[in-house]
C-alpha cells in the first residue's frame, strides 16, 4: 500500500475508532464534521470525500456494493 499523508492517516484513523466505538462506519457527513467543523457543509462533504476516495486509492479503504459507502481494508 501507498504511505499516507498526514490527513489521510488522521481520516483513516477516525473511521477506525469510529468502527470500535460503534461498530459501524461513519458517514460521509460525520466524517466530514470531524475532519473540517469549521468548514461550511458543502466544501466539508467534498473535503471528505476526496480523502475516502484517496484511501480508496491507496488500498486502506474498498468500496462496498452500496452507493458510496466503503469497507476498511486494514485496522490499524
Amino acid at each position: 500500500m501507498k504511505p499516507l499523508t498526514p490527513r489521510e492517516q488522521e481520516c483513516l484513523d477516525y473511521i477506525i475508532e469510529y468502527k470500535k466505538e460503534t461498530g459501524e462506519l461513519p458517514t460521509h457527513v460525520w466524517l466530514a464534521r470531524k475532519l473540517s467543523p469549521n468548514e461550511d457543509e458543502k466544501k466539508s462533504r467534498q473535503l471528505a470525500t476526496f480523502h475516502i476516495t484517496s484511501l480508496k486509492n491507496k488500498g486502506y479503504l474498498k468500496s462496498s456494493s452500496r452507493h458510496g459507502m466503503y469497507n476498511i481494508v486494514v485496522d490499524n
